[in-house]
């Protein structure tokens, strides 16, 4: 049998599996927020009340999110953890029940990850495969859309758009597959009405149906009903989530309600089209909008229409409750930055993490300080290999502390981890490039130049020296540019540079037997140094050259 540990990585399970445990009290908390918001401040506007219901589900996808990624960034392998927890048995750490009983707990529940996850993963499964059946039911319905209304619906539709400032081309169908008028579709929206319906009740009737359709589509309700089908999906398991959803969708059809009542300006006519609908048998599918809804829902918005006054906005009321929404995000906020960091972040062998990443070569200092008591360990690994570079471990009886170090570290990804109970920081040295060197080789040049001719033999050796390490260090610079760029060459043109190399190779070798002999040079050997110089030169042009066609081209 296939161990879900051996599909995705440990890390992932983990941090999946704790956002989970952390996602079931943060939905509690964004539900208790909605729900008190909806009952002391909103209770006469439905727009209010989507408006806090679709910001909700938002808060919730940041709330989640925002846990995922701190519990990933800062994961630590068990085997870590287990070693920090040996450390910890011989440290004088006071530990209370009630931070034993919450680590038993998240020990728990940290084996049980993989079954959390796993079982997670079966949900969300069958959730999408329900949500692609229905997405292909739409599908369905669209293609084969039966029969075209008549003229006269068109034209009250046209009209229709036009009073409602809808700019959108809406089309409208007849269709045997469905049992209650539904409006399918964004881009190219369809409003479908079960075949015979458009004859069997009256005509200002079937144009309060259309105006609620239109709603829907004016309000982009079939994009934000896909949105909310994604968070039930992920969040399945939690009630709150499905109240929230159910919320959402009770107040969209009161929108379009009051939407449709403005257009056509008789609250009974409405609602007489929506008793008319009761007799047609309710088939729609999840993600059409439908202007008939629940069964049990229909009597409330027939009463609801019927009695409904338009209310001011309370501009103290609206102050109030943004009030109160903040008070619950800063909350959630508080409680998610306090427990997102995984199972270790109660227990008294509470650890940090941070990645850093070495550009070239160089040195890290480290500085580790610390007034704690008990036992305080810092240490640095490839973040990849997880070879440790750095390790310090100490027992500590109260007193200030501070230890200093430096390592070399090669250029790559880092971490570095640490008890909670200490600071960390680390100051990058990186060794200096080809760059600096030339620029250093060049200042000394130019200070031996200002004596003049009053260098001495050994200065003069020296200044000698400097001018073939400036020079050999340009040839690498060109070098090290002409390698970037040599997978991008032609075959042809890697040729020809290679070719020249070797020849550049031979001309040096040749350069510098030549000053090998020293005083014992002739004027022959003299004409031949300089001769060597000008041919190297000029192959180093022409690999110049050959690199900056092949750009071109």
């Amino acid at each position: 049998m296939i161990q879900l540990n051996e599909i995705i990585s440990d890390r992932l399970i983990n941090a999946l599996g704790w956002t989970i445990i952390h996602s079931i009290w943060q939905i509690f908390i964004i539900t208790l927020g909605y729900f008190l918001l909806t009952s002391l401040f909103y209770k006469d506007r439905s727009q209010s009340r989507y408006n806090l219901g679709i910001v909700s589900l938002i808060v919730l996808l940041g709330a989640t999110g925002i846990t995922f990624w701190r519990i990933y960034s800062s994961y630590i392998p068990a085997s870590v953890v287990s070693r920090i927890a040996q450390l910890n048995k011989g440290a004088d750490v006071a530990a209370t029940s009630s931070s034993s009983l919450i680590s038993v707990i998240q020990n728990f529940l940290s084996h049980q990850m993989p079954l959390i996850v796993g079982l997670w993963f079966l949900g969300v499964l069958i959730l999408v495969i329900q949500f692609i059946r229905d997405y292909f039911h739409n599908i369905m319905i669209s293609k084969h859309p039966g029969q075209d209304t008549a003229d006269r619906w068109e034209k009250r539709l046209y009209e229709l758009c036009r009073r409602m400032k809808l700019e959108k081309i809406v089309r409208m169908k007849e269709s045997p597959r469905i049992h209650t008028p539904m409006t399918i579709g964004h881009l190219k929206p369809i409003i479908f009405f079960p075949l015979g319906l458009l004859s069997s009740i009256p005509a200002d009737q079937v144009e309060a149906i259309m105006a609620h359709e239109l709603a829907h589509i004016l309000r982009r309700d079939y994009l934000i009903n896909i949105l909310q089908n994604f968070v039930e999906i992920v969040f399945f398991y939690h009630p709150g989530i499905r109240w929230i959803s159910a919320r959402i969708r009770a107040e969209r059809e009161n929108c379009c309600d009051d939407v449709a009542v403005g257009v056509v300006g008789d609250s009974i006519k409405f609602a007489n089209a929506l008793a008319s609908l009761q007799v047609w048998k309710p088939k729609q599918p999840a993600l059409a909008m439908s202007a008939r809804g629940r069964k049990d829902k229909l009597f409330h918005r027939i009463r609801r229409v019927t009695k409904m006054k338009q209310k001011e906005t309370r501009s103290s009321e609206g102050l109030v409750g943004a009030c109160v929404l903040g008070l619950f995000l800063v909350i959630a906020g508080i409680a998610t930055s306090a427990a997102s960091m995984g199972p270790d972040s109660t227990t008294p062998a509470r650890m940090k993490a941070k990645l850093f990443s070495m550009e070239a070569a160089g040195m890290v200092d480290v500085r580790v300080e610390s007034q704690a008591k008990g036992t305080i360990q810092c240490f640095i690994t490839d973040n990849h290999k997880g070879m440790k570079y750095y390790d310090l471990k100490e027992n500590l009886d109260g007193n200030p502390f501070l230890y200093t170090s430096t390592i070399a570290l090669k250029a790559g990804d880092y971490r570095v981890t640490w008890t909670d109970n200490c600071t960390v920081k680390l100051k990058k040295k990186l060794a200096a490039g080809l760059e600096d060197q030339l620029i250093e080789y060049k200042a000394k040049i130019k200070e031996l130049k200002a004596k003049g001719e009053n260098l001495s033999a050994e200065e003069k050796e020296k200044l000698t020296k400097l001018y073939q390490k400036s020079k050999q260090l340009e040839y690498e610079m060109q070098k090290k540019v002409a390698q970037k760029s040599w997978m991008k060459l032609s075959e042809k043109a890697q040729k020809e540079i290679q070719k020249r190399e070797i020849e550049i190779k031979e001309l040096y070798l040749k350069t510098e037997e030549i000053k090998a002999k020293g005083d014992s040079m002739t004027q022959k050997d003299e004409e031949m140094l300089k001769k060597c110089e000008i041919l190297i030169k000029e192959h180093r042009k022409a690999i110049q050259k050959i690199i900056e066609t092949e750009k071109i081209e």
